[in-house]
């Protein structure tokens, strides 16, 4: 099981994984799909990484989160 996924599970936040990284923790019940649950309440996001990389990844995955979490916001209905 990947570092995030197991973070997440222990109820970090909110992760984006590939769902056959996480089918085993989706069957057994521990983690869930944001689209299947209540509304969230909009709360800060970090997100951390070396100051040597430089990766165009890094700005696509961040506005990916934040457009999950806005989309499950109680302000997004």
């Amino acid at each position: 099981m990947s570092a995030i996924v197991r973070l997440v599970t222990a109820g970090a936040g909110i992760g984006i994984m590939p769902a056959k990284l996480v089918d085993e923790a989706l069957a057994a019940g521990r983690l869930h799909h944001l689209n299947h649950l209540p509304l969230v309440t909009p709360q800060e996001i970090f997100i951390a990484l070396p100051l040597s990389v430089l990766d165009l990844a890094v700005p696509v995955t961040t506005d990916a989160i934040r457009a999950v979490v806005r989309g499950h916001s109680p302000d997004s209905s």
